[in-house]
């Protein structure tokens, strides 16, 4: 059996049929293209690089579907925020929610978390926009077949921003934006 054939039936096998005895955590390597993108004033900073991420997939005991999800840089130097999303029912003080989806073909997570009152700012081309003060969002998608993930974090922050010629500040909605496109292998053998 190939490298490839290994990785879709053990990806498979971990996220479909219900588990009679203790799920073991599924540990994944992902290797892709990091993007960051940073909102400076009117401007836009933009990196690119190769990296590496860490994936740990923790499995309900009695239905056998994804509950928990961690990722970690292998390099922490890198400008990337580890992840730990858990299957949340309810949102935690109306600060956030975690929602999980598990297609046929693919494990859907998102996060929203937000602080601040919801205030009117300039939001792209709407001029009276409404948005919390800040808004952290983390997308990720992982197919369960091929090994594909996605994974997308937005932080979006009103700040005061003057126009040329305006007497008076305004508020206006930055937006910061990462993402993680890559494939991920089976990790062959664990160290302890």
């Amino acid at each position: 059996m190939r490298v490839g054939q290994m990785v879709m039936v053990g990806l498979a096998a971990c996220f479909s049929v219900p588990v009679a005895v203790q799920a073991e955590p599924v540990f994944l390597i992902c290797s892709g293209s990091f993007v960051s993108e940073r909102s400076v004033a009117e401007t836009i900073e933009r990196v690119e690089l190769e990296t590496v991420l860490n994936l740990t997939v923790d499995l309900d005991q009695e239905t056998g579907q994804p509950m928990r999800l961690r990722a970690v840089p292998a390099q922490r130097s890198l400008p990337i925020e580890s992840l730990d999303l858990r299957r949340d029912a309810m949102p935690v003080h109306g600060a956030g929610m975690t929602r999980f989806r598990v297609a046929e073909d693919a494990v859907l997570i998102r996060r929203t978390e937000q602080s601040g009152p919801v205030i009117n700012a300039v939001v792209g081309a709407n001029p009276h926009g409404r948005t919390p003060l800040q808004l952290h969002e983390v997308e990720l998608r992982l197919n369960r077949f091929s090994g594909m993930i996605r994974i997308q974090w937005y932080w979006h922050q009103v700040r005061d921003y003057r126009p040329v010629g305006a007497i008076r500040t305004l508020k206006k909605r930055y937006s910061d934006r990462n993402q993680f496109d890559g494939d991920c292998d089976l990790m062959k053998a664990r160290l302890f």
